[in-house]
């Protein structure tokens, strides 16, 4: 086996496999189509499915969120599909629902929809990326049995996530209650708009959701303790393991709770086989094992921001140890900065293809929100179970409450006054091939210091790929793009070349050539040597006519986001959503 990391088989095996995956993937061959007999009720009003529950509930906005195998509509049985659920709230079984347990659900059953926007929420691919086909919104349902014994695990741990659950919502403030079941669990419910995009725009949204560091708290918690009692390290691995798996039975069953107890799985297991138990080597052995048992997880982005944040952390980490004779406590800081500041060079290309979004708020929030979060989750916990003494001795909830409640409490000032700022989050398309090469060559020599050598080599690279970019850029031919969003906040930008973005106003133009972009009330309209040839209607209130035929007019509502770019002798209109359309078209 060679020095370098890649040169082992199983990292080697690693890349062909994905490279399998990919084609698969652009084959269509893991597109979840429902079967017939189950599509026939979408949209019709009264669809009845039968089914077994997969997962506990979760608080969202059109109601508590389920996933459902389907076996069977109206009666009639179907192949097994996969389901997303959503139950309306106050439902007399809502508290009595477990994983297992056999449903009958009445309600509408519909196709999944796709982001309208770069960077929304893509309901499709979120549902490809788990392996469902339709979505059911019930109002009704009822018990057909009960969890069998090879559920009670899970079932137990719902029973587990919804007490906890009844103590926040007693003790705190709703947004308060959200937040710290999203902290300490990855359940976060439904949070008002404003505050939701304050959250995100501070880069501290991924802490409320089902995330790798609250399995990762745990397991280090429980190893610490281990060690702390001298018991051996096969011990201290099977006790952490352990620990992780009944908590995996009480969170949401999500492939990001998952990852990191098979990146333990695979140290203890290196470790016990006698081949090492390196970060790299558990990295490898975790990752086979998430895209063995379900393949579809590289086609999700949480996969691919959690293994590239944790191969950053394996490999970067480690040139950048703050020295010595510095203070425990400014190590440490030094260390939770220099992992977010690495984090966010690597993967920025990835969070601008994925969410449209860059968050330098994140470099100043997250040194500070990762360890309050621990402190949340801890307090959480130790409240919930203080709560369950008797008498007078359940009053030491109160201090843990307490401790809980302060930290709630910053996050919703991060949100409110940090969020707003034009600084804090900064949208950005995805980098095309050309411009990705120059990037990765830049931040490749930033990650790579202190080795000067390397890290010359990569801005070599950069600069050489910097000068073949502007080269090819100054004979291209001029180019002018616009894009129509349906989120009426970002409206209509126009772009010359490789110019900035500016916003195209209502009554305003661009121009090149023969092609002429009028934005109207209702939209924007495409004109080619005086003659209207495309329209797109975008999410206005005004309903003024546009001038285009209707085999020529797209629809933000319908089609999502699109773009129309042209050299002046042709205008080309493409989807913003990667082609991805369930309804509406591009105009013919």
């Amino acid at each position: 086996m060679g020095s370098s990391p890649l040169a082992r088989p199983l990292a080697w095996g690693l890349l062909l496999y994905i490279a399998l995956l990919t084609a698969l993937w652009r084959a269509g061959f893991f597109a979840v189509l429902p079967p017939p007999a189950l599509a026939a009720w979408c949209s019709v009003p009264g669809a009845v499915v039968d089914g077994r529950l997969l997962s506990g509930a979760t608080s969202k906005r059109p109601g508590d969120r389920y996933w459902l195998l389907a076996d069977a509509a109206a009666g009639v049985p179907v192949p097994p599909t996969k389901v997303l659920v959503y139950l309306r709230r106050g439902s007399e079984l809502s508290e009595t629902l477990r994983p297992g347990t056999r449903v009958r659900l009445t309600g509408r059953l519909r196709r999944p929809l796709v982001a309208r926007d770069p960077g929304g929420f893509d309901e499709a691919g979120f549902l490809d990326s788990r392996g469902a086909a339709l979505v059911m919104h019930a109002r009704e349902a009822a018990h057909l049995s009960a969890s069998p014994w090879t559920w009670r695990p899970w079932a137990a741990g719902e029973s587990v996530h919804l007490s906890v659950h009844r103590w926040l919502a007693g003790r705190f403030t709703p947004v308060r209650a959200s937040i710290l079941e999203g902290l300490a669990l990855g359940y976060r419910g439904s949070l008002p708009r404003g505050l939701d995009d304050g959250l995100e725009r501070v880069g501290v949204v991924q802490l409320l959701t089902p995330s790798g560091d609250k399995v990762t708290a745990l397991l280090a918690a429980v190893w610490a303790a281990a060690l702390a009692l001298g018991l051996r390290p096969t011990a201290r691995g099977a006790l952490s393991l352990a620990a992780g798996a009944a908590f995996l039975c009480v969170v949401s069953p999500e492939p990001s709770h998952l990852r990191p107890w098979l990146m333990a799985a695979g140290a203890v297991a290196s470790r016990a086989s006698g081949r090492g138990s390196g970060f790299f080597q558990a990295w490898l052995l975790a990752a086979w094992a998430a895209l063995l048992w379900d393949p579809r997880q590289l086609f999700n982005p949480g996969f691919d921001l959690t293994y590239g944040a944790l191969l950053v952390i394996i490999f970067v980490l480690p040139r950048w140890q703050a020295p010595a004779s510095w203070p425990p406590a400014a190590r440490l800081l030094w260390g939770l900065v220099a992992i977010e500041a690495a984090m966010h060079a690597a993967l920025a290309p990835a969070l601008a293809a994925f969410f449209g979004l860059l968050t330098p708020a994140a470099l100043l929030v997250n040194p500070v929100a990762f360890p309050a979060t621990a402190a949340a989750a801890l307090c959480v916990w130790a409240g919930w179970l203080a709560s369950h003494l008797p008498g007078p001795l359940a009053r030491a909830a109160d201090l843990p409450a307490w401790g809980a409640d302060r930290v709630a409490q910053a996050f919703v000032w991060a949100a409110e006054h940090v969020g707003p700022q034009p600084w804090a989050a900064v949208p950005v398309a995805g980098p095309g091939p050309a411009a990705l090469a120059v990037y990765l060559c830049g931040a490749g020599a930033l990650l790579a210091l202190p080795d000067r050598r390397l890290a010359r080599r990569l801005a070599g690279g950069g600069v050489l790929a910097a000068a073949a970019l502007g080269a090819a850029a100054a004979v291209a031919p001029p180019r002018l793009a616009v894009r129509v969003f349906d989120d009426p906040r970002r409206g209509v930008l126009a772009r010359f070349g490789g110019g900035p973005e500016a916003p195209l106003g209502i009554g305003g133009s661009a121009a090149l050539g023969g092609a002429l972009f009028v934005r109207r009330p209702g939209g924007l309209v495409a004109a080619l040597r005086g003659k209207e040839i495309y329209c797109v209607r975008s999410h206005s209130p005004s309903d003024e006519p546009l001038p285009c035929p209707k085999e020529a007019t797209a629809s933000t509502r319908t089609a999502g986001a699109l773009e129309l770019s042209t050299d002046g002798l042709e205008i080309h209109p493409r989807l913003l959503s990667g082609g991805r359309v369930h309804r509406g078209a591009l105009p013919q």
